[in-house]
Protein backbone atom coordinates (compact mmCIF):
# COMPACT_ATOMS: atom_id res chain seq x y z
CA UNK A 1 0.00 0.00 0.00
CA UNK A 2 2.71 2.60 0.49
CA UNK A 3 3.31 2.08 -3.45
CA UNK A 4 0.61 5.03 -4.70
CA UNK A 5 1.20 5.92 -8.27
CA UNK A 6 0.43 9.89 -9.38
CA UNK A 7 -2.87 10.00 -10.85
CA UNK A 8 -2.09 10.26 -14.60
CA UNK A 9 -6.26 11.73 -15.38
CA UNK A 10 -7.47 15.02 -14.79
CA UNK A 11 -10.21 14.51 -12.40
CA UNK A 12 -13.86 16.19 -12.67
CA UNK A 13 -12.69 19.23 -10.52
CA UNK A 14 -9.44 19.98 -12.06
CA UNK A 15 -10.01 22.81 -14.98
CA UNK A 16 -6.72 21.42 -16.64
CA UNK A 17 -8.71 21.12 -20.19
CA UNK A 18 -8.95 24.40 -22.39
CA UNK A 19 -12.44 24.01 -23.34
CA UNK A 20 -13.68 23.48 -19.60
CA UNK A 21 -11.58 26.51 -18.46
CA UNK A 22 -12.97 28.64 -21.90
CA UNK A 23 -16.87 27.42 -20.41
CA UNK A 24 -15.99 27.88 -17.21
CA UNK A 25 -15.14 32.10 -18.07
CA UNK A 26 -18.18 32.27 -19.85
CA UNK A 27 -20.32 31.15 -16.89
CA UNK A 28 -18.63 33.58 -14.48
CA UNK A 29 -18.77 36.11 -17.25
CA UNK A 30 -22.69 35.51 -17.23
CA UNK A 31 -23.20 35.57 -13.39
CA UNK A 32 -20.95 38.35 -13.20
CA UNK A 33 -23.65 40.31 -15.77
CA UNK A 34 -26.59 38.49 -13.82
CA UNK A 35 -24.60 40.12 -10.35
CA UNK A 36 -24.79 43.46 -11.78
CA UNK A 37 -28.42 43.33 -12.95
CA UNK A 38 -29.46 42.87 -9.47
CA UNK A 39 -27.44 44.58 -8.17
CA UNK A 40 -28.44 47.91 -10.44
CA UNK A 41 -32.33 46.66 -9.61
CA UNK A 42 -31.50 46.56 -5.67
CA UNK A 43 -29.84 49.77 -5.63
CA UNK A 44 -31.69 51.74 -8.27
CA UNK A 45 -34.14 53.20 -5.52
CA UNK A 46 -31.15 55.27 -3.51
CA UNK A 47 -29.12 56.09 -6.35
CA UNK A 48 -32.15 57.89 -7.15
CA UNK A 49 -32.37 59.39 -3.82
CA UNK A 50 -28.53 60.42 -4.81
CA UNK A 51 -29.38 61.78 -8.06
CA UNK A 52 -32.15 63.90 -6.79
CA UNK A 53 -30.26 65.37 -3.70
CA UNK A 54 -27.83 66.52 -5.88
CA UNK A 55 -30.25 68.02 -8.67
CA UNK A 56 -31.48 69.67 -6.29
CA UNK A 57 -28.61 71.00 -4.76
CA UNK A 58 -27.86 72.29 -8.15
CA UNK A 59 -30.75 74.10 -8.29
CA UNK A 60 -30.53 76.08 -5.26
CA UNK A 61 -27.27 76.98 -6.15
CA UNK A 62 -27.93 78.24 -9.72
CA UNK A 63 -31.20 80.38 -8.27
CA UNK A 64 -29.61 82.03 -5.56
CA UNK A 65 -26.14 82.69 -8.02
CA UNK A 66 -29.83 84.40 -10.41
CA UNK A 67 -30.87 86.29 -7.85
CA UNK A 68 -27.28 87.57 -7.27
CA UNK A 69 -27.09 89.07 -10.22
CA UNK A 70 -29.59 91.14 -9.76
CA UNK A 71 -29.07 91.34 -5.83
CA UNK A 72 -25.49 91.31 -5.27
CA UNK A 73 -25.69 93.04 -1.61
CA UNK A 74 -28.04 90.50 -0.39
CA UNK A 75 -26.20 87.74 1.66
CA UNK A 76 -25.65 84.35 0.01
CA UNK A 77 -28.03 83.12 3.22
CA UNK A 78 -30.68 85.15 2.36
CA UNK A 79 -30.55 84.22 -1.18
CA UNK A 80 -30.98 80.58 -0.49
CA UNK A 81 -33.42 81.44 1.68
CA UNK A 82 -35.35 83.03 -0.96
CA UNK A 83 -34.84 80.40 -3.01
CA UNK A 84 -36.21 78.00 -0.90
CA UNK A 85 -39.63 80.04 0.09
CA UNK A 86 -39.94 80.73 -3.51
CA UNK A 87 -40.08 76.60 -4.45
CA UNK A 88 -41.95 75.86 -1.63
CA UNK A 89 -44.67 78.23 -2.88
CA UNK A 90 -43.94 77.00 -6.46
CA UNK A 91 -44.95 73.39 -4.63
CA UNK A 92 -48.05 74.74 -2.56
CA UNK A 93 -49.54 75.66 -5.82
CA UNK A 94 -48.81 72.90 -7.72
CA UNK A 95 -51.09 70.94 -5.13
CA UNK A 96 -53.83 73.18 -5.39
CA UNK A 97 -53.81 73.27 -8.48
CA UNK A 98 -53.45 69.77 -9.48
CA UNK A 99 -56.04 69.07 -7.07
CA UNK A 100 -58.61 70.73 -8.48
CA UNK A 101 -57.95 69.74 -11.66
CA UNK A 102 -58.46 65.93 -10.01
CA UNK A 103 -61.01 67.02 -8.74
CA UNK A 104 -62.86 68.29 -11.64
CA UNK A 105 -61.82 65.31 -14.06
CA UNK A 106 -63.44 63.07 -10.74
CA UNK A 107 -66.88 64.75 -11.15
CA UNK A 108 -66.63 64.54 -14.62
CA UNK A 109 -66.26 60.86 -14.54
CA UNK A 110 -69.41 59.21 -14.26
CA UNK A 111 -70.71 61.61 -17.16
CA UNK A 112 -68.15 60.17 -19.54
CA UNK A 113 -68.63 56.32 -18.34
CA UNK A 114 -72.25 56.83 -19.01
CA UNK A 115 -71.60 58.00 -22.12
CA UNK A 116 -69.27 55.27 -23.16
CA UNK A 117 -71.82 53.07 -22.28
CA UNK A 118 -74.33 54.11 -23.89
CA UNK A 119 -71.99 53.99 -27.05
CA UNK A 120 -70.99 50.35 -26.22
CA UNK A 121 -74.70 49.59 -25.86
CA UNK A 122 -75.82 51.06 -29.28
CA UNK A 123 -72.49 49.47 -30.78
CA UNK A 124 -73.57 46.09 -29.58
CA UNK A 125 -77.20 45.87 -30.47
CA UNK A 126 -75.99 47.00 -34.10
CA UNK A 127 -73.88 43.71 -33.96
CA UNK A 128 -76.80 41.76 -32.84
CA UNK A 129 -75.78 41.57 -29.20
CA UNK A 130 -78.89 42.21 -26.79
CA UNK A 131 -79.43 42.89 -23.40
CA UNK A 132 -82.00 42.47 -21.52
CA UNK A 133 -82.81 43.89 -17.84
CA UNK A 134 -79.84 46.32 -18.63
CA UNK A 135 -80.18 49.28 -16.18
CA UNK A 136 -77.19 52.06 -17.34
CA UNK A 137 -77.41 54.37 -14.11
CA UNK A 138 -77.18 51.38 -11.63
CA UNK A 139 -74.14 50.63 -13.42
CA UNK A 140 -72.96 54.03 -13.93
CA UNK A 141 -73.83 54.56 -9.93
CA UNK A 142 -71.32 51.91 -8.86
CA UNK A 143 -68.39 53.16 -11.00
Amino acid sequence: MEDQTPATKVGPTDIKDDMVRREAKKATVWIGIASLFALTVLLAQPIMVIIGGIVLAAMIDGGQRLICRFAPWMPRGLRITVVLISAFAFLIWLVIFAGGQIAAQAAQLPNVIETQLIRLTIWAQGHGITMQDFNLQQIASQV
